[in-house]
């Protein structure tokens, strides 16, 4: 009962930001203006976008496929997906994205795998992400600098800081993985602490809960040592995943007509909105990242097809992901409730 409180609550939190937003955006601009701009855009750009976000979509699911077929677990395409767009969903409606592997972990182990390997392989897979979406910057970075530089000009801060936390989270995952008395010992300081400022009610089941979490850190080291090849595989997968959905705003462009700017340079202004949302703790950065959005691609879409771009942009990559991913959640519940009634 309290967790279908606490997602009903998300939801609504999700709708109001959501409601928001575009009343703020749509106050700025002509509806009419938008709607004939986005009607008469080319819809074959149109459509790679959308197949970017499917191959998005499968991406996420194949990389946990390639770890489960190391072990010799068969996980089927369709199971891809739908492991995928559960993920994807809670993570949408949740602050900083933190609900959607903890439901993809729920759903995989009702589906009769392992816990213990599916919290290894979930750890891994949030690690290469990760690691893949940096990788992808600073290539680009290094290669578009003088682009790229002029338009962190009053988001610079915003910016430095979610490299920072990106790192940081990449440390503290690849210190859980390979450093385990370091961690173990902090862990139990930090515990300690908790304890003696009488934060943690309840010590016993806290003790528990941290040990449970280190050795899903420690299982999936171990794991992960003995397969390097299934690691390569995973992060040239999630690479690929990483790379499709940061094509969605060049096929928007191209799709209203517009050439002069390269791919990789529009990728990096994607690249760099993502990176500064991601310290913002909001449901799918709602409202941040369409606020980004007006900043960085003011000069690339200019005032007349801006706001056009952003309902395109965001449209597809992010609403329009949540929709399905929502009906997937829903029409996944109905037929576990169906199941059930049978049995």
């Amino acid at each position: 009962m309290a967790s279908k409180k606490r997602l009903f609550i998300e939801m609504g939190v999700m709708a109001l930001l959501i409601g928001v937003t575009f009343s703020i955006l749509l106050r700025q601009c002509d509806l009419r203006d938008i709607l004939t701009t986005i009607r008469s855009a080319d819809a074959s750009y149109l459509a790679l976008a959308i197949g970017c976000m499917v191959l998005f979509v499968f991406c996420g699911g194949w990389c946990v496929r390639v770890f489960f077929q190391s072990m010799g677990e068969k996980m089927s395409v369709g199971r891809c997906f739908r492991y995928s767009l559960t993920e994807l969903f809670f993570s949408a409606i949740t602050p900083s994205s933190t609900g959607g592997q903890p439901m993809q972990a729920v759903v995989m182990v009702d589906d009769g795998y392992s816990a213990t390997a599916t919290t290894a392989v979930l750890l891994a897979v949030a690690g290469l992400y990760k690691c893949a979406m940096l990788a992808i910057f600073f290539i680009i970075y290094a290669l578009n600098r003088a682009f790229l530089q002029p338009q962190l000009s009053g988001m610079y801060i915003l910016f430095l800081l979610g490299v920072a936390a990106n790192v940081i989270l990449i440390a503290i995952i690849l210190m859980g993985l390979f450093c385990r008395k370091l961690v173990n010992a902090l862990s139990a300081k930090f515990l300690n602490l908790l304890l003696r400022m009488k934060i943690l009610k309840n010590p016993e089941r806290a003790v528990e809960r941290l040990n449970y979490r280190l050795n899903s850190f420690h299982e999936c080291a171990d794991f992960m040592r003995k397969h390097p090849l299934t690691v390569f595989r995973s992060f040239l997968i999630t690479l690929l995943q990483r790379l499709s959905v940061l094509m969605v705003p060049y096929l928007v462009y191209r799709a209203l007509g517009l050439s002069g700017i390269g791919v990789w340079q529009i990728m990096g202004l994607q690249l760099i909105l993502l990176v500064s949302s991601d310290m913002i703790p909001l449901p799918g950065s709602v409202g941040v990242s369409e606020s980004l959005f007006l900043v960085l691609y003011d000069a690339i879409f200019g005032k007349t097809l801006l706001y056009s771009a952003i309902m395109l942009c965001r449209g597809i990559s992010f609403y329009l992901l949540l929709i399905v991913s929502g009906c997937s959640v829903l029409f996944t519940r109905y037929l576990n409730l169906r199941r059930k009634c049978r049995a």
